[in-house]
């Protein structure tokens, strides 16, 4: 029985191909063109706008059709999610799936939105994990068969408490859904904000009422030092911490830095880069992934830089950290990048691209309250992004509950 009730009878054990379908057929006569793919976050979504580009193949007559309240099971490992994401079709009539993917349909005998419960739970792992071989994966694929996954056990309780189990679920999920909209709204706002603010359409006065000078435009090579090492590994990042050396692959996002793995380097390695080391206000500019997004380096992450970033070292004379940040994580500046790309399948941004990069400077006065009115907006959008994990994390800690 799981920890957490809404009823007081029995479960009984059931497998998957018990109350579920295979999902086989073809798109044979391109009935769809919306190409799908799972997010282990936001479920089957349109691939094109996921990735920005479309992966799958222009003619999908070779892919399965699913529709609406079908689901499907991504096999690929992804951070959080060893197992692959089972995720239903929600947002579309229908939609293309490659053929890598296992596709079921649920029969009317069991509650469709108790299932996606079960799902989102992650106890189905355990079942994966026995019968996939261990470690075996085909370009990051879990060696696992459509009909081991459907003799998959499931424990169900009556209709009527999964029901009741579903209702719950799914209030919980529309007030994760309000938070997601606050946090979209207010990432909506500041960048109009931003542009706005960077064309000159809104404009900030001096404290006694008067107008700032004008704005100059001025190459980022102008105003900065641009710092660039060869380090082998192209994903990590070095730093001290308590005096040991180590190794950190980062993921950086628009003014943020993300904490992946952790390993033991040598010292030499340090001693190397040494000169290169990252210092607090540095600014780091991605090359590669998220080409041209910038974040300021705090003073936890002093160490020595990431081979697909950039060190940005202003000079703090002539421009603000936080202002020049905002400025090249806007749509001006990733207008910039995008249009001086270089590279065949993975796209990156040089050094010498980004040195030549034109920005708009005001005085320092103006460059530090613009600053600090759009680090309002960092803020208030960090609180809620931390709201809606903190909601996330009581979920996963609910659903652990609620099923066996």
């Amino acid at each position: 029985m799981p920890k957490l009730r809404f009823g007081c009878t029995d479960w009984k054990k059931v497998e998957l191909k018990d109350i579920a379908k295979r999902v086989t057929r073809k798109n044979k006569k391109n009935e769809t063109d919306l190409p799908l793919t799972i997010s282990s976050l936001d479920g089957l979504v349109d691939q094109r706008k996921y990735f920005k580009k479309q992966v799958a193949s222009k003619d999908m007559s070779g892919y399965y059709l699913i529709y609406n309240g079908e689901f499907a099971y991504n096999k690929s490992y992804s951070v959080g999610f060893d197992f692959g994401s089972v995720k239903r079709l929600d947002k579309y009539s229908n939609g293309a799936l490659s053929t890598l993917y296992i596709c079921f349909a649920l029969e009317d005998i069991v509650n469709s939105d108790f299932i996606v419960g079960y799902f989102d739970s992650c106890k189905w792992n355990r079942h994966v994990s026995k019968v996939c071989a261990e470690g075996a994966r085909n370009h990051g694929l879990l060696n696992i068969s459509a009909d081991d996954f459907m003799k998959m056990n499931i424990y169900l309780p009556n209709l009527e408490e999964q029901k009741k189990i579903a209702d719950f679920l799914t209030a919980f999920d529309k007030r994760i859904t309000v938070q997601q909209n606050i946090i979209a709204d207010l990432e909506e706002t500041k960048k109009g904000l931003l542009q706005k603010i960077f064309s000159q359409e809104i404009r900030f006065k001096a404290e006694n009422g008067q107008d700032y000078p004008d704005w100059e435009e001025k190459r980022l090579l102008a105003i900065s030092e641009l710092i660039t090492v060869g380090i082998a590994n192209s994903a990590t990042h070095a730093y001290t911490e308590n005096g040991v050396v180590m190794f950190r692959n980062l993921n950086i996002k628009p003014n943020e830095l993300d904490e992946l793995d952790i390993i033991h380097i040598s010292t030499e390695f340090a001693q190397k880069y040494e000169k290169k080391k990252l210092q607090e206000n540095d600014m780091l500019v991605c090359r590669t992934g998220y080409p041209g997004t910038a974040c300021i380096v705090p003073k936890k992450y002093s160490g020595a830089q990431t081979f697909t970033t950039l060190i940005v070292r202003l000079n703090h004379a002539e421009a603000d950290v936080k202002y020049v940040c905002q400025y090249i994580n806007s749509d001006i500046g990733k207008k910039y990048f995008e249009s001086t790309q270089i590279g065949g399948g993975q796209k990156n941004s040089g050094a010498g691209i980004l040195s030549k990069m034109p920005i708009k400077i005001p005085c320092m006065e103006e460059q530090r309250k613009i600053a600090d009115f759009l680090s309002t907006f960092d803020k208030k959008i960090t609180a809620e992004k931390q709201i809606l994990s903190d909601l996330l994390e009581i979920k996963k800690g609910l659903l652990q509950q609620m099923f066996v």
